[in-house]
C-alpha cells in the first residue's frame, strides 16, 4: 500500500537537505543525517525521493525554475536589449546571489546531478540573444564562434557565483558589490554600452 504524500513533509525534506548539502557537502551527507535533520523516518523520506540524487535535483530544479520564471517575466515586460541586460545584471544575479545554499550546491560535488549544463544553456541563450541582437552587435562579437561566446558566458556566470561565495566566506577586502561592479564595467567596455543600475 502506497503512502499518502504531504506537500509539507516534502518541503521539509527539500529545505533540510538544501542546508545539509550546502554545509556538509552532498557526498558527506548521509540518509541518517537527513533523518536527524528532518525528524522524519527513512521510510517517509523514501516515499518522496528514491535517493539523495533525486533530492538534490529537486532542490536545484525548483530553485532555478523560480529564478528563471521571474527572469522571464522581467525580460518579457519590454524594453531594449540594453535595459534587459541591466535587469539580468542588477535584478536576476543579485537575487540568485542571495541564495548562497543554492550556489554551494550548484558549484559543489553534486553538480553532476543538478543538470547544471541545461540551466547554463538556457541562461546563455538568453544572454546571447541580448548581446547579439540586431539592436546591438558590437564589432568585437560579430565574428565570435557560438561556442566561444557560450564559454565566455559560462566563465562569467560561474566566476561571479564562485567569487561571491568566496568573498562571503573569507576576508579578502572585496565584497559582492565590488565583484558586480567589475563585471558591469567589463561588460560595458566589451559591448560599448553604458548600463544603469536598476
Amino acid at each position: 500500500m502506497s503512502r499518502v504524500k504531504d506537500v509539507n513533509k516534502r518541503a521539509v525534506i527539500v529545505q533540510s537537505c538544501k542546508g545539509l548539502f550546502a554545509r556538509n557537502g552532498f557526498v558527506a551527507t548521509s540518509v541518517s543525517d537527513i533523518v536527524r535533520e528532518t525528524g522524519l523516518s527513512v521510510g517517509t523520506i523514501y516515499t518522496y525521493f528514491k535517493c539523495k540524487e533525486d533530492i538534490v535535483r529537486a532542490i536545484t530544479d525548483e530553485g532555478w525554475a523560480e529564478l528563471e520564471e521571474r527572469l522571464s517575466a522581467l525580460l518579457g515586460s519590454g524594453g531594449t536589449d540594453t535595459e534587459k541586460l541591466e535587469i539580468l545584471l542588477h535584478g536576476f544575479l543579485p537575487e540568485l546571489l542571495q541564495d548562497l545554499e543554492l550556489i554551494q550546491i550548484l558549484l559543489g560535488e553534486a553538480a553532476r546531478y543538478t543538470r547544471l549544463g541545461e540551466k547554463l544553456d538556457r541562461l546563455t541563450e538568453i544572454i546571447a540573444g541580448l548581446i547579439q541582437s540586431p539592436e546591438r552587435r558590437p564589432e568585437a562579437l560579430q565574428n565570435l564562434p557560438t561556442n566561444t561566446l557560450k564559454a565566455g558566458l559560462v566563465v562569467y556566470f560561474l566566476g561571479i557565483l564562485s567569487a561571491v561565495r568566496i568573498c562571503r566566506s573569507a576576508t579578502l577586502g572585496v565584497g559582492e558589490g565590488d565583484v558586480m561592479d567589475f563585471v558591469t564595467r567589463t561588460i560595458e567596455q566589451s559591448l560599448e554600452i553604458r548600463l544603469r543600475k536598476t
